[in-house]
C-alpha cells in the first residue's frame, strides 16, 4: 500500500488523521483539527462558521475593495486570523469569495455537529498536532486527540489563530521540516535494528 507524508489544516487535519487510520500516512501533521468538541463548543463553531459565511456573503460584491486594504482584510479574516492583514490582496479577494461561494457549506457546517472521528487508536505513524493559541473554533479540540492517537505530540503556537500557516508560515514550515526529519531519522532507525539483530552472532 502507498504511504505518503500529510498535512492539513481544520478539516484537511481530519482528513489526514482518517486517512492515518487507514493506514496511508507514513506520517501526519494536523493543524487544528476539529471533531472532539463538546456539545457546547460544536454550537459555537457552527455559529461562528455559518456568521463567517454571511459575511462574505454581504461582501462578495465589494471584494476587491475589501481586499485592497489592511483594515478592510482584517475586518473580515479576523475571526481566524491572528495576523490578517499579512495576506496580499489577489490571495484575500479570492479567499473571501470562495467563502461566499463554496459549494456543500452548510452541510458540511452541519456534518461537524454530529461527527466524531473514529479509528484513532489504529494510528501508528508518527503525528504533530498543531494549534494556535488564539484560536476561536478548536483550541480546546486538538489535545484531546492526545488521548487517543498513539505516538502524538502536540506544538502549541503562542499568539496564533485558527490559520497559523497564514499568521506565521516560516514558523509553521520550520516545525513541519524538523519534524518529518525526526520522523525520517526513527523510521530509518527502526528498519537498521532488525537488521542489526539478524546479523549478530548467535
Amino acid at each position: 500500500m502507498v504511504q505518503f507524508h500529510v498535512a492539513g489544516y481544520s478539516l484537511g487535519a481530519r482528513v489526514a488523521l482518517e486517512l492515518a487510520t487507514r493506514g496511508r500516512t507514513r506520517s501526519v501533521i494536523a493543524i487544528a483539527p476539529d471533531g472532539l468538541g463538546t456539545p457546547l463548543e460544536r454550537l459555537h463553531q457552527a455559529a461562528a462558521l455559518m456568521a463567517g459565511r454571511a459575511l462574505a456573503t454581504l461582501l462578495a460584491p465589494i471584494a476587491t475593495e475589501v481586499a485592497a486594504t489592511a483594515a478592510g482584510r482584517s475586518v473580515f479574516f479576523a475571526m481566524e486570523r491572528s495576523r490578517p492583514w499579512q495576506l496580499p490582496a489577489d490571495d484575500a479577494r479570492q479567499l473571501l469569495l470562495d467563502f461566499a461561494q463554496a459549494p456543500a457549506y452548510l452541510e458540511t457546517v452541519q456534518a461537524t455537529m454530529v461527527d466524531v472521528p473514529t479509528g484513532l487508536e489504529r494510528i501508528t505513524c508518527p503525528v504533530l498536532l498543531m494549534q494556535g493559541t488564539a484560536d476561536p473554533l478548536v483550541s480546546l479540540q486538538s489535545p484531546r486527540f492526545l488521548a487517543f492517537v498513539r505516538h502524538a505530540q502536540m506544538q502549541w503556537l503562542p499568539g496564533l489563530s485558527h490559520v497559523p500557516i497564514s499568521d506565521d508560515p516560516r514558523l509553521v514550515a520550520s516545525l513541519m521540516l524538523r519534524f518529518l526529519k525526526t520522523s525520517a531519522e526513527h523510521s530509518e532507525h527502526g528498519r537498521r535494528l532488525p537488521a542489526q539483530r539478524r546479523s549478530r552472532p548467535g
